[in-house]
């Protein structure tokens, strides 16, 4: 004849579970560990400032892709964040070219430029909830940077072997950033980028200090 579940078993069974796995694995307790990959899309707009060489200032542009890796603390999460940002600055700058006999001025041209910097960067990203919708993060990353440059040079100044802009080419960049963001929803996070440092060595632009603000949105 079937018997009835012992009913203080069946709720002490539950409980033993939960108490073994804590006793197994310590981190658990202490609410660390890997979860669930998750996946954000951010789209990003701010201002890129030529470090050195402001010429280099411009508005700047950013999409993030960023997933959850790990659970560090009940508070604190490690992620990886992909990166591709692009700046277009531009200058003109006016250069003398020869003597004028007749009038006994100095004749100039004006040489203009502009170019597209794009950057690719993966970085990590640790984040600490200061309240539920309240954190702060930290990103350091290693990536690429690519600069192409289109200069406008007059014929008068170019016979002089006169150019301008910045060399076209590739270096490495290092992106040093931290911020705050707010979370209003489970799937809406807006950031913002206080502090990002995009160090460049190599061909292309200069270094840059940026500033950003981005909307962000789970997948």
């Amino acid at each position: 004849m079937h018997q009835p579940p012992n009913p203080r078993l069946a709720a002490g069974l539950p409980a033993f579970l939960v108490a073994a796995s804590l006793a197994i694995s310590p981190s658990l307790a202490r609410g660390e560990g890997p979860v669930p990959a998750e996946w954000r899309a951010a789209a990003g707009l701010g201002l890129s400032i030529g470090m050195g060489d402001e010429k280099y200032s411009a508005a700047a542009v950013r999409v993030d892709a960023e997933r959850t890796l790990r659970v560090l603390s009940p508070r604190a999460r490690l992620a990886v964040v992909f990166s591709l940002g692009m700046t277009h600055p531009a200058d003109a700058a006016t250069v003398p070219i020869g003597l004028d006999p007749i009038t006994g001025t100095m004749r100039t041209a004006e040489i203009t430029w502009d170019a597209n910097v794009f950057e690719l960067v993966p970085a990590a990203r640790v984040a600490y909830a200061a309240s539920p919708t309240v954190a702060f993060y930290a990103d350091g990353g290693l990536g690429l940077a690519y600069t192409a440059t289109r200069v406008g040079v007059p014929p008068e100044a170019e016979a002089l072997g006169i150019s301008g802009g910045p060399d076209e080419g590739a270096a490495a960049v290092l992106r040093l950033g931290g911020g705050l963001s707010w979370t209003p929803s489970a799937n809406v996070r807006i950031g913002l980028e206080l502090v990002g440092v995009h160090a460049r060595f190599g061909g292309g632009v200069g270094s840059s200090f940026d500033f950003l603000a981005s909307v962000s949105h789970s997948l």
